[in-house]
């Protein structure tokens, strides 16, 4: 018995055969076709800062192969994006750290200030003082003194009492 030739398979299929087998091959061929679409293009880093949830699950999948991660274009992408998201944050806390130091060094200036002011008032009654007493003949503390420029040793109208 002899091998049938390939003519003798499409004769003994007939016409209805062959229009079969055209369109089994033609629904193979589609389906390849179609199956081999292109990949789509890689996520670059914008697409990532817009989503956080792939660009967390891309470095995750990153980090569990990182042979894939050495050649793979958007997981270079995704370390960027966090990277990038990374130096905002971090600006951000050193710009919400610095305004918050200069609010503490502008309170603790103005705290200065009025201390300084409530030093200046209790001066000037201080001096006020003096002088009244001076001009009635009092004797003066020796910080009445003082504030007079007089030297409260030296002086024979200073009280012997420095405290009051």
């Amino acid at each position: 018995m002899s091998k049938p030739s390939s003519k003798d398979n499409l004769n003994s299929l007939g016409k209805g055969g062959l229009r079969a087998r055209s369109s089994v091959s033609l629904v193979v061929m589609l389906s390849f076709l179609v199956g081999c679409e292109p990949e789509p293009d890689p996520r670059a880093m914008a697409d990532f800062l817009e989503d956080s949830i792939a660009m967390d699950a891309k470095l995750r999948a990153c980090r569990s192969d990182r042979r894939m991660a050495a050649r793979d274009p958007e997981c270079k992408a995704a370390r960027q994006a966090a990277a990038k998201l990374s130096a905002a944050e971090q600006a951000a806390r050193q710009d919400t750290m610095q305004k918050s130091s200069e609010e503490e060094l502008e309170r603790l200036r103005r705290q200065q200030e009025a201390r300084d002011a409530a030093a200046a008032q209790r001066l000037q009654r201080l001096k006020v003082t003096a002088e009244k007493k001076l001009e009635n003949g009092e004797p003066l503390t020796a910080e009445e003194a003082r504030v007079l420029g007089i030297d409260p040793d030296s002086s024979v109208l200073v009280e012997g009492d420095e405290g009051t």
